[in-house]
């Protein structure tokens, strides 16, 4: 399965609104097609090549109040009876849904620069994540450390269509390759090193693999051999990891 692109993204929405009878109506399908393979100390442990489908429908209806009654569905199905089954559930939600009077209408008619994924990133193999991995347990069995992690790699489309004229298509990649390493044996918990690494870009190739398999590896080696810092306060410096996980 491809993204699809642009007019059939839009064909299959412009379908859903049309068969609508609320006042406004929203639809959003997204594709994404998802590849990785993670690895331990032995090698690789589990591959996939996932892909997915999701269609959401939007619909409103005017109250009284002022504002609108509505309701969202969705399904992971493009076939024209799964289209208008979650559109006509998404119907019959909205008008038992409480009122909102704060509501404004939908947004129309926009300029958005159209995107396209990384065709590099959309091909990559597994045979090419297997290299990724090759080369960081090979770095790994130099210093006597195992390691295990992830190389994967992802692009994704969404398109948007309204009754009210909002068309918009968007596409976007991602690729991530990550790397923990720890020392082995009974002592490895209380002495031993241990270290993790990850990089992630947009495009594949800009992937810094060897890096971060440098960078693990190195943290791992100069942790070995912890000693008793005490109790007092402690200027540290966070890893990259450390400061994304806290933002």
């Amino acid at each position: 399965m491809a993204l699809l692109e642009q007019d059939h993204a839009f064909e299959i929405a412009d379908a859903v609104v049309a068969t609508s009878d609320a006042d406004e109506t929203e639809v959003t399908l997204d594709c994404v097609e998802d590849r990785f393979v993670r690895y331990g100390h032995e090698g690789p442990t589990q591959a996939a090549d996932r892909e997915r489908y999701d269609l959401a429908v939007r619909v409103r209806y005017r109250d009284s109040s002022g504002g609108y009654r509505e309701a969202r569905a969705r399904t992971g199905a493009l076939d024209e009876a799964s289209a208008l089954g979650a559109l006509n559930r998404a119907l019959v939600l909205a008008r038992i849904a409480a009122p909102d009077p704060v509501a404004v209408p939908l947004g129309g008619p926009v300029d958005v620069a159209g995107t396209a994924p990384s065709r590099p990133t959309q091909d990559h193999s597994f045979k090419e994540k297997a290299g990724w991995i090759d080369a960081a347990l090979r770095r790994c069995e130099s210093e006597d450390l195992d390691g295990g992690g992830l190389a994967r790699t992802t692009v994704a489309s969404r398109s948007l269509v309204n009754s009210v004229g909002r068309r918009v298509h968007g596409a976007t990649s991602r690729c991530e390759f990550s790397l923990t390493c720890a020392d082995r044996g009974p002592d490895a918990e209380t002495c031993g090193g241990s270290a993790s690494s990850t990089t992630a870009r947009c495009f594949v190739d800009q992937l810094d693999v060897e890096g971060a398999i440098e960078d693990a590896v190195t943290a791992a080696v100069r942790s070995r051999g912890p000693v008793d810092h005490g109790a007092r306060p402690t200027t540290v410096v966070l890893e990259p990891q450390a400061v994304a996980a806290i933002l």
